[in-house]
């Protein structure tokens, strides 16, 4: 396994780009340089921002490992010395090269394939920002108490049926994703199908994909023909997507018309859609949320997103 970046108070010297980094955990604000250098799989991660949020217990889209709540005052702190709280920084001007940030925002109809914590976390939260929501799993049951519990005119639809809604959101575990999304076979022809799994192995180390075989990859294979394929919210752990704070998404697809979509509904949930590239970078992703855990276990919480700040 190549070796993951933690957050240290440290200089690590590696060829690539240099990017200021800082962490809100546990209460305190860490800052530290990093230089980011090669990813495993030859992508290059840079000026990455870890974001605190208030409390977490859950990993995104996998069983979690470790189940922390996270309260209390946030200090700020840097090397260990007090310092005032940082001045908030005017927000900058959308860059005219970005393509998704003069998209108009569309509340539409979002399926969600399964009935789980991410399935309550994004079906909540995009309730609360005006979409509606379609529930499918195949414990209608659950489906029923979710929408019940969600609300907002949420409803439940029948598990291999044509969803209704146009993005579709394979929220189950990354071992029956590929088998589910089978299943569904031509109902999901033309849907733009949003991948959220993370395929860790066992004690979350590594994965159990390699390159070019993401999941998300396995995915497109076994859609339909007009179907693209989307990864995304696979950085960001369950308690802090809840808490309905802004966030940036990484996401990745081949589609641009696809990506423009899924940027359009991400933004329109208070988030802010980063593209890393095409459905290959999908590999890439999935370490990320190996490096999201990695962080959380050495010592910045579960309460932390992962993200990019221009300087």
């Amino acid at each position: 396994m190549p070796p993951i970046a933690t957050a240290t108070n440290h200089y690590l010297t590696h060829h690539g780009s240099t990017a200021v980094v800082s962490a809100t955990v546990h209460g305190f604000t860490v800052g530290y340089w990093w230089a980011a250098g090669a990813f495993w799989a030859g992508a290059v991660i840079c000026g990455a921002l870890i974001r605190g949020g208030t409390r977490l217990h859950h990993e995104a889209g996998q069983p979690e490992p470790v189940d922390q709540v996270v309260s209390g005052p946030i200090r700020h702190l840097v090397a260990g010395e007090p310092s005032t709280p940082r001045p908030s920084t005017p927000a900058r001007p959308p860059r005219p090269t970005d393509p998704y940030t003069t998209r108009e925002h569309v509340m539409t109809t979002i399926s969600i394939i399964g009935s789980g914590n991410m399935a309550t976390a994004i079906g909540t939260r995009a309730a609360k920002h005006g979409h509606t929501i379609e529930l499918m799993s195949r414990n209608t049951a659950k489906a029923q108490a979710l929408a019940d519990q969600i609300g907002n005119g949420a409803t439940v639809g029948t598990f291999g049926a044509r969803p209704a809604g146009d993005i579709v959101i394979v929220a189950v575990l990354y071992t029956g994703a590929v088998e589910v999304v089978a299943h569904y076979g031509d109902a999901l022809a033309g849907k733009i199908l949003i991948d959220i799994t993370n395929p860790f192995n066992a004690d979350v180390s590594g994965l159990v994909t390699t390159a070019g075989n993401s999941v998300s990859q396995q995915i497109a294979a076994a859609a339909p023909e007009g179907a693209h394929v989307v990864k995304a919210f696979n950085s960001i752990f369950r308690g802090v997507l809840a808490e309905d704070t802004p966030l940036d998404v990484f996401f990745a697809g081949d589609s641009a018309e696809a990506k423009a979509r899924v940027a359009a509904f991400l933004e329109s949930l208070d988030m802010r859609a980063l593209d890393a590239g095409g459905l290959e970078m999908a590999y890439v992703l999935e370490w990320a949320g190996i490096l999201l855990v990695g962080l959380a276990r050495n010592g910045a919480g579960f309460d932390i997103a992962l993200g990019a700040e221009v300087l």
